[in-house]
């Protein structure tokens, strides 16, 4: 009898080690799993700090109190990047337009501009794009910081210049050049993007049908605004 309880009390004891050290183990691995987790995610944005040349800090910027532009859930403000030592930043870009959601914007808008800015990496340098000079992508406020156009947009220029002639000063036939350069390969079109419907022909409204003729239609509609 005696025997039959030390061989039970020595099983329960091994049972019971058996236990502690699984418990301890996982306990362990999880711990390094845990270390090695953060210490990717440390190496991964460091990496990325070092291979995006485009971030910038709101110490590099010096926003003035003039609203170039503003929308449903963003302003344009005109600002100054300060001297940075860098590719980006050079002297004839020292007037810059910052462009940022509005405060109240939510967490999905923000997505969105986020989105807007990766986009604007691949597509700037074009000489018919407005140029990116830096981001900040990091903290609550981001911005898109791009070269400063004083002549401002088409609109408010042919206003301003009451321009009698404007084939005079060959508007249209840079618009058409930029037409003719910009093969239906090369505009790329997101599932969420949004349209101008003014300048759309009619059957592109009514059935989606987009041709060369509804290209010549849009062209018109911008022709008749100047």
């Amino acid at each position: 009898m005696i025997i039959i309880i030390f061989v039970g009390v020595v099983v329960l004891l091994i049972i019971l080690c058996a236990c502690i050290f699984i418990i301890c183990r996982r306990r362990a691995l999880s711990r390094k799993k845990v270390k090695d987790i953060i210490r990717i995610n440390t190496h991964q944005k460091q990496e990325d700090q070092e291979i995006d040349e485009w971030e910038l800090t709101w110490d590099d910027l010096l926003t003035k109190n003039q609203q170039l532009g503003t929308g449903a859930y963003g302003q344009v403000l005109k600002g100054v990047l300060l001297e940075k030592s860098g590719h980006i930043v050079r002297d004839k870009y020292n007037e810059v337009a910052i462009k940022m959601p509005l405060r109240y914007a939510d967490e999905e808008i923000k997505k969105r501009f986020l989105n807007e800015i990766q986009l604007t990496k691949l597509i700037t340098g074009h000489n018919n794009i407005v140029k990116m000079l830096g981001c900040i992508t990091v903290g609550a406020r981001i911005c898109l910081v791009l070269e400063f156009c004083s002549y401002r947009d088409l609109l408010q220029y042919v206003k301003n210049q009451k321009i009698g002639l404007i084939s005079d000063f060959g508007l249209c036939v840079q618009i058409n050049d930029k037409l003719e350069n910009s093969p239906s390969k090369n505009i790329l079109i997101l599932k969420t993007g949004k349209l101008p419907i003014k300048w759309l022909a009619i059957e592109s409204l009514k059935n989606a049908e987009f041709s060369f003729k509804s290209d010549l239609w849009s062209f018109g509609m911008v022709l008749y605004e100047m």
